[in-house]
Order: C-alpha cells, then structure tokens, then sequence
C-alpha cells in the first residue's frame, strides 16, 4: 500500500515539476519581448522654425532654458539625468518643485549652456512649476510609452503653458520651442503609434521623439534636434 502511494505521489511531483518548467519558460520568453527597443521616431516639426526665442548671448556660450514637463513617473528626472550627466539610476525619488541643471554643447563657432529645470509632475506642485515657465526657450513634453494616460496628460501641460506665458505675453517674444519625447522605449510600448500622432498633431504638429533613459536611446537625437533647430533659428549667434 505504501509503494503505491509512494508511486503515486512521485507521478504527481513529476507533473508538478514539468508545469513548472513550462511555466518559467513561458515567462522567460514574455520577459525577453518586453525588453525589446523601438525605433526613434524624429519627425521635422510643422512649427515655423524663426519662432523659436533667441538665447541669451555671453561671451563663449548663449543660454537656453530648457523646461521638462510631464505626468509624475514618466522618466523626466531620469532623462535629465542621462542627458547632463551621462548616468542613470533606477531608486530616483519624485521630484520635489523643481531640480536644476546645465548641460553645455558645443554648437557653431560657440557653445549652447542649456539650463534644464526638471519640474515636480504632482498636482500638488504645479503651483511651483509654472512659475519657471517664464523666459523659457524650449519646453520638452513627456509622457512615458507603457502609460496611456501619461500622453493625455502632456496636452493639459502645453495648455497649462500657453495660459501662463499667455497672462504675460511679450509681443516681441516668441513662444517657447515645445518638442514631444515619449520616454521608456526599453519597455513594452502600450501607448499606440496612432495616439501619438494624433497628440503630436493636435499640439500643433510637434517633432516627436522616442528615449529611453536606461539605455541611453534617442537621448543624443534630443540635444542634436535642439541644436539643430537653434543655429537655424538664430544663425548671427553661432557664425
């Protein structure tokens, strides 16, 4: 009687481990497709390109501010922090109000020193970032490519924007130069193609660019694109 149960039991476990097996294999491969990488996606901006402001001028470099804007968790700090300083990490805490940084590039017979202001994505805090919407040259808007509702929050964000600068409007001023960038393209892409081509044309046919902070992608294309648009827009400054 016992060698039968015995037998039994052995049967059951043989069952149990081959499930177990498929199992892990199962999720090895849905894990393997996740991290797959999609390809960056830099469309010409419909935007005329002499609306773009005029840095400020000094004596090797002109200055640009750079505002980064987004729901909270999208990856703005991490990408900042990837485009500044080349490193990334993946415990980065919320950001609380606004953090500051400088990434100088070389640009024309000059240089370009960007002073990026990676703002706070909580509701709590948008109090505190508009006020760093003033004398901006460039707002990059982001929202992250696994989180659907992180597209529909960048148009509440350049709306939120044109209200700001609109309640202290310069006539001689030209509005900030606005770029979409989806961020975390490592991961599995949930937000569609055809979303973001409706957002990127309902916000007035903005250059769109796909990053990932964690692997480096599309982060070089951002500051070329920038650079590009800037020396075209103002070329007396980078003769």
């Amino acid at each position: 009687m016992l060698g039968v149960l015995a037998s039994d039991w052995l049967q059951i476990l043989m069952v149990y481990s081959a499930i177990l097996a498929l199992f892990l294999s199962i999720r090895g491969a849905l894990r393997s497709k996740k991290q797959k990488s999609h390809p960056v996606d830099l469309r010409p901006p419909l935007v005329s390109i002499p609306s773009i402001p005029a840095p400020a001028s000094g004596s090797d470099y002109v200055l640009a501010k750079c505002v980064v804007l987004g729901y909270s968790g999208v990856g703005k700090t991490s990408f900042v922090r990837r485009w500044v300083n080349d490193s990334f990490g993946p415990d980065y805490g919320g950001t609380i109000g606004v953090d500051f940084h400088v990434r100088t590039v070389p640009a024309g017979s000059t240089n370009i020193k960007f002073q990026v202001w990676d703002t706070a994505g909580c509701e709590r805090y948008r109090a505190i970032s508009r006020a760093y919407y003033r004398g901006a040259h460039v707002v990059l808007l982001m929202f992250a490519l696994d989180d659907p509702e992180s597209l529909v929050e960048v148009k509440r964000w350049s709306d939120e924007v044109d209200r700001a600068l609109g309640m202290d409007a310069d006539p001689d001023r030209p509005p900030p130069y606005k770029v979409l960038l989806g961020c975390k393209s490592d991961l599995e892409q949930t937000v569609t193609d055809e979303a973001i081509e409706r957002m990127r044309r309902d916000l007035g046919g903005l250059a769109y660019i796909s990053t990932s902070a964690k692997r480096g992608f599309g982060i070089g294309d951002v500051q070329n694109h920038l650079v590009q648009k800037f020396m075209e827009a103002n070329p007396e400054l980078f003769e």
